[in-house]
């Protein structure tokens, strides 16, 4: 009896107690009835998925105004860098200017790519607000499939008032001495670092970055290299999206020139030279080359090297007619076995092109200049003839031609 009170009392606290902490009396009775392992292996619970960062833009300028008539003429230019951290996939970058109403307008420049890199420099064009005395551009984040703005970063930039500052890129002095030194000045309003390169004579190719990053004001001093003659120019690009060119003039130190161009060089060889049926033949003591100058064919010209050797002699089994002359020495043997180097152009033999000789080859000093081209390099040679006669020979691209310059 005194067992059976026990066991009933038992179940009530179970249940008083099941009531609190959730438990029913099937699990309590399971529980007495199944039996409890020695020791328990507790699982730890499982680890929480990582949580997504959210993406963020670092937006910055060097610039802190902006002129307003620059503005005003929709010419300004401001330099923006940008940095993109936990960018997803499927986005690209915006850049605005938010006006004083609420309106939002593109300030991007045409690209052929509409793609924008997660960190990068570029250049946004703004306009000028109404009633307001700054702007404020900014940045935003997108998602492509919808829109919709993931992060978003602004700044603004004061409005200046009143006349422009000039923009100033000049040297001095202007003329400059061939191979002299210059002072290059530059004032670039709105920007705050320029680059100044050095271009070719001819052909404005950039051949040498003098200054890569230089502050928006400043100057420096040039030294001309030697190959410039006629002009010096320069190309300023501001990091604002403005461009300067500027181009100083060189005083030719020649005063007698064969041609109106000034000359690279100018001087005096020691050449031989033989008049021909159709055309001339010209050998440089200073290099050892003949020059071979044909008079059809548009003023083709050939350089072949001096290979005679004392005693060579070269018979072609013909006799000169009256008054006509065949060649000898290292004209004899270019004349008699030389071949043009440009067969494709002239496939026959120097000697069918030439002809007989109209005289026997003579001695005497040559005038000569020399004159930078393309990428400036001394490709333009000048000579004057026996006759007076001056010619101007090209060597750009081959086959090289020459003309007569008067």
């Amino acid at each position: 009896m005194r067992r059976a009170f026990m066991l009933v009392l038992a179940l009530l606290l179970f249940g008083l107690t099941s009531s609190l902490s959730g438990c029913s009396l099937r699990s309590f009775l399971g529980a007495l009835s199944t039996p409890v392992p020695p020791t328990a292996v507790v699982q730890p619970p499982p680890p929480s998925s990582p949580t997504q960062l959210l993406p963020r833009i670092v937006f910055w300028t060097g610039t802190a105004s902006v002129h307003e008539s620059e503005l005003l003429q929709r010419t300004a230019r401001i330099p923006v860098s940008w940095s993109v951290s936990n960018r997803p996939e499927g986005t690209n970058l915006v850049f605005e200017q938010v006006l004083p109403d609420g309106t939002i307008i593109n300030v991007e420049l045409p690209r052929s790519d509409p793609w924008v890199a997660s960190a990068g420099d570029g250049v946004v064009a703004p306009i000028l607000p109404v009633d307001s005395s700054s702007i404020q551009i900014r940045v935003r984040l997108v998602r492509l499939a919808d829109g919709a703005a993931l992060a978003t970063e602004s700044l603004a930039l004061v409005i200046i008032r009143g006349t422009p500052p000039k923009r100033v890129f000049e040297a001095s002095p202007d003329p400059a001495p061939h191979g002299g030194t210059i002072s290059l000045t530059w004032s670039i309003p709105g920007a705050s670092t320029v680059s100044i390169t050095r271009l070719s004579e001819h052909s404005q190719i950039y051949l040498e970055v003098i200054a890569p990053s230089a502050p928006a004001v400043g100057s420096l001093n040039y030294t001309i290299p030697d190959d410039y003659v006629d002009s010096i120019p320069f190309i300023l690009i501001a990091d604002n999206g403005v461009k300067e060119t500027l181009s100083v003039a060189i005083s030719c130190p020649f005063r007698n020139k064969l041609t109106s161009a000034c000359p690279w060089r100018q001087g005096q060889i020691q050449v031989a030279y033989q008049p021909f049926e159709r055309g001339y033949m010209i050998w440089r003591s200073d290099t050892r080359e003949i020059y071979v100058l044909y008079l059809d064919n548009e003023g083709l010209f050939e350089i072949h090297p001096d290979s005679w050797v004392e005693g060579e002699t070269f018979e072609i089994g013909e006799t000169p007619p009256p008054g006509k002359v065949q060649p000898v020495r290292g004209f004899g043997k270019v004349w008699a076995v030389g071949h043009s180097p440009y067969s494709w152009v002239t496939p026959s033999g120097v000697r069918q092109r030439l002809g007989w000789a109209l005289d026997v080859e003579k001695s005497f000093n040559m005038a000569i200049e020399i004159h930078p081209h393309d990428w400036n390099r001394p490709d333009g040679i000048i000579l004057r003839l026996p006759d007076g006669s001056v010619v101007i020979l090209t060597m750009e691209v081959p086959p090289y031609n020459w003309k007569r310059a008067r």
